[in-house]
């Protein structure tokens, strides 16, 4: 198995923020959801870059359901 570095890693989630920023709010859970459950902890990497970026759109449901879904996980 091959690490990739944290630098790519980033340069990787901010390249498809780009597009994946133009989404909306429940659609970008949806995509960051499946990234956490990747076998791949870069995928789930990716989204620690991704969810601080709609962090002020959030609403209190929007933390229940980032909370018991991670808790899930």
């Amino acid at each position: 198995m091959s690490w990739v570095k944290t630098a790519k890693v980033r340069k990787i989630a901010n390249k498809f923020w780009k597009e994946i920023g133009k989404l909306k709010k429940h659609d970008i859970f949806e995509l960051c959801e499946q990234l956490f459950l990747s076998d791949y902890c870069e995928e789930a990497f990716i989204v620690s870059f991704w969810l601080p970026k709609i962090a002020d759109k959030f609403e209190s449901d929007d933390w229940m359901y980032l909370k018991t879904g991670l808790k899930n996980m």
